[in-house]
C-alpha cells in the first residue's frame, strides 16, 4: 500500500489479530481437527500489522470484549507465527511471561524493572508462568525475582505463585518459589 493512503481508521491492530485467530480456529474446527492455514493467510496478517504499526498503531491495545491483547489472542489461537512476531515489539508482560518469551523480558525488565512487580486483580507476573515448559517457567521465575517480583503474594482465592506453579505441574518452580517467599 503505498505511503499516501491513509489506513482504514476502522482497521485497529487490537481486531487485525483476534479476527484473524478467530478465522484460523474455524477453519482448524471446521476440518475435522486438520490444520487448514496456509502461509499466505499469516503472512497477510503480517503485513497487515505491519502497515499498522507503520502507521503508528499501538501494539498492546487490550480489547475489551475479548479481554486480551493482540499478543493474548494468538496465544489463544495457538499461533506461533504471531506469537514469535509479536512477541518481538509487544510490552505486555503478562503474555510475554505466560508464553516464556525471556529474551524480549529481559529487554523489558532492563528498562524498567519495576514491571516484574506489578499486580492486577490480586495476579502478578509470577502467577502467569508458561504451564507446559518447567525449564523456561524456571527461567522466566528466576529473572521475575531477581527484579523483585513478590512470591508471597496471594490471588483473589488465596493462591501465591508456588501454588498455581505446583497446580500446573511445575513443582522444582513451586519449590523455588517457596524457597524465595521462606528467604524473604
Amino acid at each position: 500500500m503505498p505511503s499516501h493512503v491513509p489506513a482504514p481508521l476502522s482497521l485497529r491492530l487490537s481486531t487485525v489479530v483476534p479476527f484473524t485467530s478467530r478465522v484460523a480456529r474455524d477453519r482448524y474446527a471446521g476440518a475435522g481437527g486438520r490444520r487448514q492455514q496456509s502461509s499466505f493467510n499469516w503472512g497477510v496478517t503480517v503485513v497487515c500489522l505491519l502497515a499498522l504499526m507503520e502507521r503508528g498503531a499501538a501494539i498492546d491495545p487490550f480489547e475489551k470484549n475479548w479481554g486480551s491483547t493482540p499478543l493474548g489472542a494468538a496465544i489463544y489461537a495457538q499461533n506461533r507465527a504471531m506469537i514469535e512476531f509479536l512477541g518481538r515489539v509487544s510490552r505486555d508482560i503478562w503474555e510475554l511471561t505466560n508464553s516464556g518469551n525471556i529474551e524480549r523480558l529481559r529487554e523489558l525488565l532492563r528498562d524498567d524493572p519495576d514491571r516484574a512487580k506489578v499486580a492486577s486483580d490480586g495476579h502478578t507476573p509470577l502467577m502467569w508462568l508458561p504451564p507446559d515448559d518447567e525449564a523456561r517457567a524456571m527461567e522466566v521465575a528466576k529473572l521475575l525475582l531477581a527484579h523483585g517480583a513478590d512470591p508471597t503474594l496471594r490471588n483473589n482465592d488465596g493462591e501465591t505463585a508456588a501454588d498455581r506453579a505446583a497446580k500446573a505441574g511445575l513443582l522444582e518452580v513451586a519449590d523455588l518459589l517457596n524457597h524465595s517467599w521462606n528467604s524473604r
